[in-house]
This record gives C-alpha cells, structure tokens and sequence, in this order.
C-alpha cells in the first residue's frame, strides 16, 4: 500500500519523531514506489552523484534486500535513519564514497535501530500516550492484498527465480481469505498456498482487478 509522506512537526524530540514515523504500514506492506521514493531521498542527502546512482537491476536487488532483511521498518524511518546519520547523530562514518550498497544501507540501519532505541526507551518507559493508527477496514484490507498480490505477480512473473519476502505471507493468505478473494479452506502450509496462488496468476497471466476478482492482462 502506497502512503503519502506526512512530515514530523518541527520542535518534536527524536524519540518522538521515531515513534511516529513507526505508526506508518511497515515495508512488508508498502508498494516499491513508497521504497524507491525513500531510497532516492536517502542518496541526495549523503551526496551519492547521479552517475552513481545504482542501476534497475541494482535497484532491484537492494529492495529485495531490504523487504527480506528490513521489513518491519516503515519508508519513514528510513529516511528519518539517513537524516540522522548525515546529522552526525550515529557514531558511525555516513560517507558512502559512492557506493550506496546493501552492505552501506545495513551499516546505517543497524546503528539506526540502535539509537532508535535508546530515543524511544525513556518515552515507552513512562507509557507516553501516543495515539496509534486505526485498525484498517476490510475495504484497506483488501486494497493492500491486491496491490500486494498483483505486485508479487508482476515481480515472478519477470523473474521466477526471485527472492520471496517471508515472514509475512501466510499472514496475507488470511487477509485474501478474510476479504473473500479466495475461498475459506483449511490449509496447513498457508505460506505455500499464498505462493501457490500468486503462480496461478502469472500461469494464467492475469492479475486482480480492483474487486478482487481475476482478470486477464493479454
């Protein structure tokens, strides 16, 4: 599901601003454009030169990289994670010579995550009220599952060899069964069958339409 960017308001404390930029949808559930717009931003904050800017297929790479290795990070924290290393904020070197690597984006995340922490531990400690998103309707619910599912299919379908995001997708199979794309079965392996069900749409070469119901792309 794509979000619009809704940014902090100014004079909050970081522990703040982390806490708010972790109430968006995670990246598991996020379209790649919302991934790509965080990933641009990050590389003109710390200088990455156009002609060093990654290619399609490096492009590809890292965000699959990032779903399978971040993906209960939002596209805000991101940005707010390369914001702060540019700050000085992390006892790290931020320079990436050049090089905006899977390796480089790891480095910036894991010294994110642990300030992330140490900013927030005070404010959680003391249960400061922040109000939390609201549980999605069956209407959003079922808008990301289509989006997600027509995504993966985009993505096997030029690829059958790529990396699958685990961790997440027997949790979408619930989410198909819950808005009545597919019907309620009982299923041991739900990991498998959602995977299952993204391969028929590529083998019939159809997509879900915004209903939900399986059309045809020829």
């Amino acid at each position: 599901m794509q979000q619009e960017w809704k940014p902090y308001a100014i004079g909050n404390s970081i522990g703040e601003q982390i806490i708010y930029a972790q109430t968006y949808h995670s990246l598991r559930l996020r379209h790649d454009e919302d991934i790509k717009q965080a990933l641009r931003y990050s590389m003109i904050l710390v200088g990455l030169r156009s002609n060093n800017m990654p290619s399609d297929e490096e492009k590809f790479v890292l965000i699959n990289f990032i779903r399978s290795n971040f993906g209960n990070l939002t596209p805000e924290e991101i940005k707010l994670a390369f914001e702060y290393a540019v700050a000085g904020k992390f006892n790290i070197d931020a320079k990436c010579y050049e090089n905006f690597s899977c390796e480089y984006f790891g480095r910036i995340i894991k010294a994110y995550n642990e300030f992330a922490f140490e900013e927030t531990r005070i404010l959680r400690g003391k249960s400061k009220e922040i109000d939390s998103l609201p549980m999605p309707t069956n209407d959003i619910l079922k808008q990301q599952a289509i989006e997600t599912a027509n995504m993966y299919a985009d993505q096997l379908r030029k690829n059958s060899d790529f990396k699958w995001i685990y961790g997440g997708l027997n949790h979408l199979f619930d989410i198909l069964i819950m808005v009545e794309i597919i019907d309620n079965i009982e299923i041991q392996d739900k990991t498998q069958a959602y995977k299952d069900f993204i391969a028929s749409l590529v083998m019939k070469y159809s997509c879900l339409d915004e209903n939900g119901k399986i059309k045809s792309i020829l």
